[in-house]
């Protein structure tokens, strides 16, 4: 009756450890893009082992005018997750050359292939009627 109770006590103790690590923290990602006609947004933050991937994307708007000129554009997102390095993957990266950011690049999400199968779903940007 001891050991289990000692189980009981070891899982409850287990339990409570882990809703510790959760927190809520607020993740983001800023990118130098060539000009203010740019946007940029989170689209999904997953756990993949010990660390947070934040799945951002990169568009121009359709038919947009600016003056080219080098500009930091950045999305937010709130979520509860443990707190873990976080790696930034941005897709539809804009062809532009001066990349500082220590983010992965990518042309769209097909070249993420099956890297986040296995992850854990923590948040999905909603989709507004028209995208």
């Amino acid at each position: 009756m001891k050991a289990l109770a000692a189980v009981v006590a070891f899982f409850g103790l287990a339990v409570m450890l882990s809703a510790q690590e959760q927190k809520e923290q607020r993740l983001t990602v800023k990118v130098v893009v060539p000009d203010l006609a740019w946007t940029i947004s989170i689209e999904e933050v997953y756990q993949l082992g010990k660390e947070l991937v934040v799945v951002s994307e990169v568009s121009r708007k359709e038919g947009a005018t600016a003056i080219i000129e080098d500009t930091a554009i950045s999305a937010a997102v709130t979520v509860t997750a443990p707190v873990l390095p976080v790696k930034r993957i941005v897709l539809g990266n804009p062809t532009y050359a001066k990349r500082k950011e220590p983010y992965e690049f990518l042309k769209n999400r097909k070249e993420l292939g099956t890297r986040l199968d296995s992850a854990k779903l923590i948040y999905k940007r909603e989709k507004k009627a028209g995208q």
